[in-house]
């Protein structure tokens, strides 16, 4: 779930294994603690990665998805607006009329 969720981190996965469902289902209702977590990130790094291959090969044969082109961007951008570029509601009104 955590490849869904933006690659939650350790910590974040051990609160939502307490709080939300889905989580807690994955985890078999247990609390595993955040190092443990991490440890089963690094360990098994590969049977993730064939897992999650396995579950959209099965979801495309089955054809509960179509999958016809797939990227991801990690491009991060860093915004450029200063106090002086910034509209207001009276000048909304203004450039409206």
């Amino acid at each position: 779930m955590s490849v869904f969720d933006g690659g939650l981190s350790s910590r974040e996965i051990e609160r939502r294994t307490q709080t939300e469902i889905g989580y807690m289902y994955l985890a078999g209702m247990q609390h595993p603690s955040y190092r443990t977590i991490l440890r089963f990130k690094r360990d098994y790094s590969d049977l993730i990665d064939d897992a999650f291959k396995t579950t959209i090969k099965i979801a495309t044969e089955e054809d509960l998805v179509k999958i016809h082109h797939v990227s991801l961007d990690g491009t991060k951008i860093k915004a450029k607006t200063s106090m002086n570029k910034l509209t207001n509601e009276q000048q909304l009104k203004i450039m409206k009329q």
